[in-house]
């Protein structure tokens, strides 16, 4: 198989970005043998360029000058790591109009401004890869624009938030409350140090806008779902129910030697 090679440029060297500048660095030969695509690590754009990182990059390319990439005609992807919208966005749309293709797994972004980014995508006729922003590792998204193009797809039902499902089954499985299980998930990586987001509902919200654009081939946008249940609101629930329980066992006389 005839290789070809793609030049990526990074915009956000966090922790996501080290991730992704790691593989690239690091297992090129493994993706071009699978792929034929040799992916070459040619910029890397943060605002910190003193801070030290768990990944080296190769001397002269990282920068805090964002020109540095869309001027340079060589590289033919973008990869957006900024997180948030506001920053994100401008990022986006400056890549798509300097005639990169833009890789992103950034959902908030394309839940709330995704039809304004694929116009520019259109209109510059380049492409946006968002593989990563609703379960990545199964891949639902591919799945859904080749594997089931000839479905009608008309409902969609699942698990999209692994932080919640992570709570909520530590808290039925294992009678832990709400603080606990959310301690732990943050442990082990699940949850952010702000969990906002997941808990609330609107990361799982982010997601469906997405998915469900695809096959709609319509932009959904956020927010999407009719209704939204915080998970907060069921460990409420499940104390206050806990206490009314408690509190008639103590109303009728019922005691624990008494069962």
């Amino acid at each position: 198989m005839a290789e070809k090679q793609v030049k990526v440029g990074l915009v956000g060297f966090g922790t996501v970005g080290c991730g992704v500048a790691k593989l690239i660095l690091e297992d090129s030969d493994s993706i071009a043998a699978k792929t034929g695509l040799r992916l070459e690590l040619a910029c890397v754009v943060d605002t910190d360029t003193e801070s030290p990182r768990p990944v080296k990059l190769p001397d002269g390319i990282l920068t805090n000058d964002i020109n540095r990439l869309l001027n340079d005609d060589t590289i033919q992807t973008g990869v957006e790591l900024v997180g948030g919208t506001d920053a994100a966005k401008q990022v986006q749309l400056k890549m798509l109009e300097a005639g990169k293709d833009v890789v992103t797994a950034n959902k908030a972004l394309l839940a709330e401004y995704g039809s304004e980014l694929y116009k520019a995508a259109h209109k510059n006729n380049r492409c946006i890869a968002f593989e990563g922003s609703c379960a990545g590792g199964i891949p639902i998204i591919s799945a859904i624009r080749t594997g089931l193009t000839a479905n009608n797809i008309t409902a969609m039902y699942g698990i999209v938030n692994g932080t919640c499902n992570h709570i909520l089954s530590e808290m039925t499985g294992k009678d832990e409350d709400f603080s606990e299980a959310l301690a732990q998930a943050q442990d082990k990586g699940y949850a952010e140090a702000d969990p906002t987001l997941d808990i609330s509902g609107e990361d799982s919200d982010h997601k469906l806008a997405i998915l469900a654009s695809i096959p709609s081939n319509t932009f959904v946008t956020f927010p999407f779902a009719p209704f939204i249940t915080s998970i907060v609101f069921i460990a409420s629930f499940k104390q206050v129910l806990t206490s009314m329980i408690f509190s008639s066992s103590s109303t009728t006389g019922l005691r624990g030697e008494d069962a």
